[in-house]
């Protein structure tokens, strides 16, 4: 998009992340989320596919399920926290 500007240009210091993953139905026992979940970061490492994600240009960060949870969490407060901001300056309610 040209003439677009930056968030720097308009003095705001972000960075936007995006985030894949998997889940599990709600309520899935304990240890069948942490063997899952500990397969999957190994298939990324075994199979190099962290190595493809890095050969991208992007920094692949493999969490385990509590990790990723927090992630999610964190996510979900910053953007809560945002929206209203992006609506005011874009003249929504």
């Amino acid at each position: 998009m040209p003439d677009v500007p930056t968030f720097s240009e308009f003095g705001y210091d972000v960075t936007i992340a995006f985030a894949w993953g998997v889940g599990m139905p709600a309520g899935t026992p304990e240890p069948i989320v942490e063997k899952f979940g500990n397969a999957v970061i190994q298939a990324m490492r075994d199979t190099g596919a962290d190595q493809a994600v890095i050969e991208e240009g992007l920094d692949p960060v493999l969490l385990g399920p509590d990790e990723a949870q927090a992630y999610v969490d964190q996510q979900v407060e910053i953007y809560t926290e945002l929206l209203p901001i992006l609506q005011a300056l874009h003249g929504e309610s």
